[in-house]
């Protein structure tokens, strides 16, 4: 895990260098070698941001890094299943691995727990969810096949992925999927 804590360090510090914004269908991101950096919001429905929140595919498997401890490091993958034709969905939860001297926040997942390669390949939706610890989460109601239900407004703790922007964005995970 040492290996992979300095090898997302070394991204990083290469992202850091002169950063290109690149806008997306849901937003704006920063693109780095296997990985990019997400915005994350600075309180619950604001529209000031930081880019802070890094995700990235090392040999090990998928790491998030972040500035503050998290609730919820989730990556949610919609796809259209090839067999039936219909949509299913696909979610993962990355586990907390290390806090560093530098107070960041080190979270990851082996590759062994995604989903088939074949499901990333079909993927119509992917989106990314980091909510911080420390913020309350206002509530809001959505529409479910069971009927209406309260459940945490992650918006500016997440970023969507759709389309074309899934095999572009996401190339190295799906690379590393059997």
């Amino acid at each position: 895990m040492k290996k992979a804590l300095i090898l997302v360090a070394a991204i990083l510090l290469l992202a850091g260098c002169g950063p290109k914004k690149e806008t997306l269908k849901y937003g704006k991101i920063i693109t780095a070698e296997n990985g990019m950096i997400l915005p994350m919001s600075r309180e619950p429905g604001g529209n000031k941001t930081d880019w802070n929140i890094g995700l990235f595919f090392i040999p090990e498997g998928a790491v998030v890094q972040s500035p503050c401890e998290l609730h919820t490091c989730a990556i949610s993958i919609v796809y259209e299943n090839p067999e039936t034709g219909k949509l299913d969905a696909s979610n993962v939860d990355l586990d907390f691995q290390d806090r560093s001297s530098k107070g960041k926040y080190f979270y990851s997942l082996p590759y062994l727990w995604f989903p088939s390669r074949s499901c990333l390949e079909h993927a119509v939706q992917i989106t990314v969810t980091y909510a911080p610890e420390n913020v309350g989460l206002p509530l809001q109601e959505v529409e479910t096949p069971d009927g209406k239900q309260m459940l945490p407004d992650v918006t500016g703790y997440c970023f969507v992925f759709t389309g074309k922007e899934i095999p572009k964005y996401f190339k190295a995970l799906i690379e590393k999927l059997q």
